[in-house]
């Protein structure tokens, strides 16, 4: 198995999918069958129809479908074996929530590399649109507020890096089955629903003094140092937060705040249903 942190080609996944049945392959990489088949999704990758491998086991003749081409990204970064686990069923609430709990290291989720905006989800794009007309922080920064899901305070020097960064927390929540809700039309969502509790998200960009004078307006000088928080939806304070530091950069931690966050919504619906999650 690759090593923590590796890249894995499309190429490989599609060959890993043709060789064995995709709960196999979805085990040794720590998710679900239903999270492999969404990078697959992303990736265009084909995997065997309804009954394959059962024809392929009574030696009847089947079809390979070839692996298309592709332009944009063609890997995702392997991080340490992960379980993001619903619990719609109350009966293993707390054998789900314990596993959450001995997993709390989860590192980053399967996700795709684009390497342009134009590569990015819709709603990655949607923000790097909108953010054209965002108000300013008093920093001089652009300051998004998109809906009520996402708070975006980062200096155009480092838009790039955010709006990337931003697309690998999207595809993370989305393979730990976090959908965005609310929100109508064109409008933004308002929340993250995390196990049934509304999560708000904010990326900023940390200043540490000094200022400069573009086009007549005074800007904090750019640092580049990410922080990300996750917050209960119209609360004031973060529930779980990471930052760049001299050793780790935020993106390689994505995973670990989003299952950190899936822990903490679990432990509250545990004690909404009358359970200790301590025990």
């Amino acid at each position: 198995m690759d090593a923590e942190g590796s890249i894995v080609h499309r190429s490989k996944l599609y060959k890993e999918l043709w060789h064995e049945p995709m709960t196999k392959v979805a085990a040794r990489y720590g998710i679900s069958d239903v999270g492999l088949r969404k990078i697959c999704d992303k990736l265009d990758i084909p995997v065997p129809g309804r009954g394959y491998w059962a024809k392929l086991g009574a030696g009847r003749p089947v079809q390979q479908q070839a692996l298309p081409p592709r332009e944009g990204p063609s890997s995702y970064i392997r991080g340490r074996p992960g379980s993001f686990l619903r619990t719609d069923d109350e009966r293993h609430a707390f054998n789900v929530f314990k596993r959450s709990s001995d997993y709390c290291s989860i590192l980053h989720a399967p996700t795709s590399q684009p390497m342009t905006q134009a590569e990015c989800e819709p709603l990655v794009r949607a923000i790097a649109e909108s953010r054209r007309a965002a108000s300013f922080d008093q920093r001089g920064w652009p300051y998004l507020r998109a809906g009520g899901f996402l708070t975006l305070a980062v200096s155009n020097s480092y838009q790039t890096r955010a709006l990337l960064l931003l697309n690998a927390l999207f595809e993370t929540l989305a393979i730990a089955e976090c959908p965005v809700v609310g929100g109508d039309g064109d409008a933004f969502p308002e929340a993250v629903d995390v196990d049934g509790t509304p999560f708000s998200f904010t990326l900023r960009e940390r200043s540490k003094g000094g200022f400069i004078v573009e086009n007549d307006m005074t800007r904090a000088l750019p640092t580049g140092e990410f922080e990300l928080l996750a917050s209960i939806a119209g609360g004031r304070f973060p529930i779980r937060s990471i930052r760049d530091s001299a050793k780790w950069d935020v993106e390689p931690r994505i995973g670990r705040l989003v299952a950190a966050v899936r822990t903490f919504a679990l432990g509250r619906k545990l004690g909404s249903l009358g359970m200790d999650s301590r025990a």
